[in-house]
């Protein structure tokens, strides 16, 4: 699972391959405004498992 950083909601998959906060994209009630698209979310956690 993905956590938002600003609300600690989860993230997930809003379209055309991009993941974004859920309480931000359904309520509002967050701000974080960013997404993030599915190749450089799995190139980032592929990232830190080498490292590990």
């Amino acid at each position: 699972m993905v956590y938002c950083g600003c609300c600690g909601g989860p993230y997930s998959l809003r379209g055309q391959g991009r993941f974004a906060c859920s309480n931000h994209a359904d309520t509002k009630s967050c701000s974080n405004g960013h997404s993030i698209t599915r190749d450089k979310l799995e190139a980032r956690v592929l990232m830190v498992c080498a490292i590990a």
